[in-house]
C-alpha cells in the first residue's frame, strides 16, 4: 500500500515537473508595445504592413468598417500627417492596397468600397481628384426567372433559362445617368468632412454619370448594384509582363430599401429578391478601364444556394483566377475567355479559394473548404488530387506552409468549432497529433509566420478568437499558449519586422471596437544568430501575400535586397550598384534550376532583368532613373515554378545635385582660405591678403 501511494505520488512529481517545463518551453514573452484607435466600427479585414510615407520604415495601414482609414507608424503607432480620413457614407470589407497610381514612382492607396467603388489616396493623405473607377451595374432581363411555358420549343430561350448567365451583361457606361447639376470640375472640399454630398463626392473622369439601378427606362431589364465584399488583388492577369491588373471579386444584389437609398429604383421590395449575380471584373490601372468581366453565376436571393462569392479571389500564376462562390461551385477565370471554367462542386464555399504548390510536384493545385467540412485539392485541369473531411468549415480558408519543420508541406486552417487542423499536402490526411481544439469559435484566418525565425525548424500558428484571446501554437509539438488581449478579433493578425530594437517579429491585429494594436518581444527574449535583414523573409505582411498568395515558405525561398543596399537611400549618376540575395533552400524536387529577377523602379521602370542558376549573393550596376525623382525600388524573383517573391525600399535619385553643385563652388574658396592660413598664420594677416598691389619707392632727390 505504501509503496503503491510513493509510486502514485511520483508518478505525479513527474507528470508536474514535465508540465511546467513543456509550459515554459512554450511560453511567449510578447507583450503590447502600442495601441491606436482606428476607428468606432470593427476591423474586418488584416492590416497591411508597408512603407508608405517613403521613410523605409514599415507603417500599417488599416480599414475600419464605417469608412475610416488610418496610417500609423509601425514603430509607436502615432497617425502618420494627414491621416487618419473618413470615407464618408461608404463601408469598407476590403483591405487597402498599394499601387504607384500616378506613374510618380511612389505608392498610392488604393481602397475598394463595398458599393463598387476604386478610390486613390497620396501618402499624405489627399484624394486623387477624380481617378475613381466605378464597377458598372449588372443588367438582366426583368423577368429572367418566369417560365414561357410557349417558347419551350425555343432552342436560345431554354438556353437562357438553363444558363442564365448567357444572358447576363455588365452595362456599359454610356447607360450612365448623366446629372446636368454636377459641376465639370468637381473639387474636393476636405478629406475628412462629411458636408458634400455623398452622391457626388467620388465622380470620375474616366466614366462620367451615375450608375442607373433598379427598372430600366422602357422596363425591361433590371440594373442590379455592384458591392465589393472581399479585398482584390493586382497582378499580371493578361500575361503581357507587367503587374497592373486590378482583380474584383464583385456581387450583384438589392440591399434592403431605405427612404434614403436611390437602389432598385421601380422594383418593390418583394421584387428585389430576384435579383443575384457574382463576377470577376477586371481594370487596367495602367489605361483606367475595365478590360475584363466574367460572369460566374446569376441566381435569386431566396435561392437554396444563392450564387454569392463570399471571400477574395486567389491569383493563379500563368493560369488565371480561382474563386469559390456559395453555390458551391468553384471556378478557374482566365484571361483568353470570359467563360469560366468550372474545376469543382461541392456544398457551399465561404472560405477563399487559394493556388498552392501543396504536393510540391512543381504545379499549382487549388484548395477549397465547404460548409460540410469537405476539404478538395485539385490540379488545374480539375483532376482530384485528394479529399479529405474535418469537423466543420472555415470561413477564411486554407493556408499552406511546413507547419511541423520537416520539410514538407501541410495545409493549414481553423473551422468554425474551433479546431487548428493540418492536413498532409501530398495525401490529405491529418497531420499525426492534430488537430488542436481551441477554447472558443473562430472567424479569423490563421496566420503562419515565425516570431523569432531561426528558433527551430516549425512555424507559428496564430489564430486570433472571438473571445479576445490569441491562440499561438508551435508546429512542431503543438505547444499553445494563450494571450488575452480583452477585445474579440474578427480579422486574421499579420506579422513583421517593425521594432529595430526589439528581436523577432511582431504582431499586429485591428479588433472589433476599432482598436488597432501592436504585441512584441521583450527586449529580453532569446534569439537565434540570424541576420536581422533576413527577418522579413519570415513575415507575413498583409491578408494574401503579393506574390506567394497563401503560402508561407518560412524563408526556404525568396529574395531581399540586402542592408547594404537598403541603405543606400540617396543616389546620384546615371547608375547605381543593387546588392540582393537569393535564397533557395526547398527540397531538391521543388528546388528552381532559374531564378529570374526583375527590378523595377517606380511603377513600370523596369530597370533590369536577368536569369541566375544558383542562390547567392549577387550584385549588379543598373541604370537610374532619367529625371530626379524618389521612386520605389522593387525586386522581384520567379522561380521556374511560377513562385513569386517581391522586396522594396524607397530611394532618391538626383535629387541632392544641388547639394553637389554647392559644393563644388565652394571648394576652391575653401582650398583658397586654407592656404593662405597656412603660408601667412592667423597672426601675420595683414589688411591685404592678397599680394595684388606694390607700393612705389620714393625717387631719391
Amino acid at each position: 500500500m505504501l509503496v503503491a501511494s510513493c509510486t502514485k505520488i511520483l508518478i505525479a512529481l513527474f507528470l508536474a515537473m514535465f508540465s511546467s517545463s513543456a509550459a515554459h518551453d512554450c511560453h511567449r514573452n510578447l507583450e503590447p508595445v502600442w495601441q491606436s484607435d482606428v476607428g468606432s466600427s470593427p476591423v474586418v479585414s488584416s492590416p497591411v504592413l508597408a512603407d508608405l510615407n517613403g521613410d523605409n520604415v514599415r507603417d500599417v495601414l488599416v480599414t475600419s468598417f464605417n469608412g475610416q482609414v488610418s496610417t500609423v507608424d509601425g514603430r509607436s503607432g502615432h497617425d502618420l500627417p494627414g491621416w487618419p480620413i473618413t470615407l464618408s457614407g461608404k463601408m469598407l470589407f476590403a483591405a487597402p492596397l498599394l499601387y504607384d497610381y500616378d506613374n510618380d514612382g511612389l505608392h498610392e492607396v488604393l481602397l475598394a468600397t463595398a458599393d463598387g467603388i476604386v478610390i486613390f489616396v497620396k501618402s499624405d493623405g489627399t484624394f486623387l481628384e477624380g481617378e475613381t473607377l466605378m464597377v458598372p451595374p449588372l443588367v438582366k432581363k426583368r423577368d429572367w426567372f418566369v417560365i414561357d411555358y410557349q417558347q419551350i420549343k425555343n432552342t436560345e430561350y431554354i438556353t437562357s433559362l438553363s444558363q442564365p448567365t448567357k444572358s447576363a451583361r455588365l452595362a456599359s457606361y454610356s447607360e450612365f445617368i448623366v446629372d446636368p447639376d454636377l459641376p465639370k470640375e468637381k473639387q474636393w472640399i476636405s478629406n475628412t468632412s462629411s458636408s458634400y454630398g455623398v452622391d457626388y463626392t467620388f465622380w470620375s473622369k474616366y466614366h462620367p454619370g451615375v450608375r442607373p439601378s433598379g427598372l430600366s427606362t422602357d422596363g425591361s431589364a433590371v440594373y442590379i448594384d455592384p458591392h465589393i465584399l472581399s479585398t482584390p488583388f493586382i497582378t499580371d492577369f493578361d500575361g503581357d509582363g507587367s503587374e497592373e491588373e486590378l482583380v474584383i471579386a464583385t456581387n450583384f444584389y438589392f440591399e434592403d430599401r431605405s427612404p434614403s437609398s436611390p437602389s432598385g429604383q421601380g422594383l418593390s421590395s418583394e421584387e428585389l429578391q430576384n435579383y443575384l449575380g457574382s463576377a470577376v471584373v477586371v481594370f487596367n490601372l495602367h489605361t483606367k478601364q475595365l478590360v475584363f468581366s466574367s460572369i460566374l453565376e446569376v441566381s435569386r436571393q431566396s435561392s437554396q444556394y444563392p450564387g454569392y462569392v463570399l471571400s477574395a479571389a486567389s491569383s493563379v500564376p500563368g493560369a488565371g483566377v480561382v474563386v469559390g462562390t456559395s453555390s458551391g461551385n468553384v471556378y478557374l477565370v482566365k484571361s483568353s475567355t470570359t467563360e469560366p471554367q468550372t474545376l469543382i462542386a461541392m456544398d457551399s464555399v465561404p472560405g477563399q479559394v487559394i493556388a498552392s504548390d501543396v504536393n510540391q510536384d512543381g504545379s499549382f493545385e487549388i484548395l477549397a473548404i465547404d460548409n460540410s467540412g469537405n476539404v478538395a485539392c485539385k490540379d488545374l485541369n480539375g483532376k482530384m488530387v485528394w479529399e479529405a473531411t474535418v469537423s466543420s468549415s472555415s470561413a477564411a480558408g486554407i493556408r499552406v506552409a511546413d507547419v511541423d519543420g520537416d520539410g514538407f508541406m501541410e495545409a493549414v486552417f481553423a473551422t468554425f468549432d474551433g479546431y487548428v487542423w493540418v492536413l498532409e499536402g501530398d495525401t490529405g490526411k491529418v497531420l499525426k497529433g492534430w488537430p488542436v481544439k481551441l477554447p472558443s469559435e473562430v472567424r479569423a484566418t490563421v496566420l503562419v509566420t515565425k516570431l523569432i525565425p531561426g528558433e527551430n525548424g516549425a512555424s507559428d500558428v496564430i489564430i486570433p478568437l472571438v473571445d479576445g484571446q490569441i491562440a499561438i501554437i508551435r508546429g512542431s509539438d503543438r505547444c499553445m499558449e494563450l494571450i488575452s488581449i480583452g477585445k474579440p478579433v474578427l480579422a486574421g493578425a499579420v506579422s513583421s519586422d517593425l521594432l529595430t530594437g526589439r528581436p523577432g517579429l511582431e504582431l499586429v491585429l485591428g479588433t472589433d471596437d476599432g482598436t488597432l494594436m501592436c504585441l512584441a518581444n521583450t527586449p529580453y527574449t532569446v534569439t537565434s544568430s540570424l541576420p536581422l535583414d533576413m527577418n522579413e523573409l519570415f513575415s507575413w505582411p498583409a491578408e494574401s501575400l503579393p506574390c506567394s498568395g497563401a503560402t508561407f515558405y518560412f524563408g526556404k525561398v525568396g529574395v531581399r535586397f540586402t542592408t547594404k543596399s537598403q541603405q543606400n537611400t540617396k543616389i546620384s549618376g546615371r547608375s547605381f550598384a543593387v546588392e540582393f540575395e537569393i535564397n533557395d533552400d526547398q527540397p531538391k524536387e521543388v528546388k528552381g534550376k532559374e531564378y529570374n529577377i526583375k527590378i523595377v523602379i517606380g511603377r513600370q521602370l523596369a530597370v533590369f532583368r536577368k536569369s541566375y542558376r544558383y542562390p547567392g549573393v549577387y550584385t549588379e550596376l543598373v541604370s537610374a532613373p532619367s529625371q530626379p525623382c524618389r521612386a520605389v525600388v522593387t525586386i522581384r524573383l520567379t522561380t521556374q515554378h511560377g513562385q513569386c517573391f517581391e522586396n522594396f525600399y524607397h530611394a532618391s535619385f538626383n535629387l541632392h545635385f544641388k547639394d553637389d553643385i554647392a559644393w563644388l563652388l565652394l571648394v576652391p574658396f575653401v582650398t583658397t582660405g586654407l592656404l593662405l592660413l597656412i603660408l601667412h598664420g592667423w597672426t601675420q594677416l595683414s589688411p591685404d591678403l592678397l599680394p595684388l598691389t606694390v607700393t612705389k619707392r620714393k625717387r631719391e632727390r
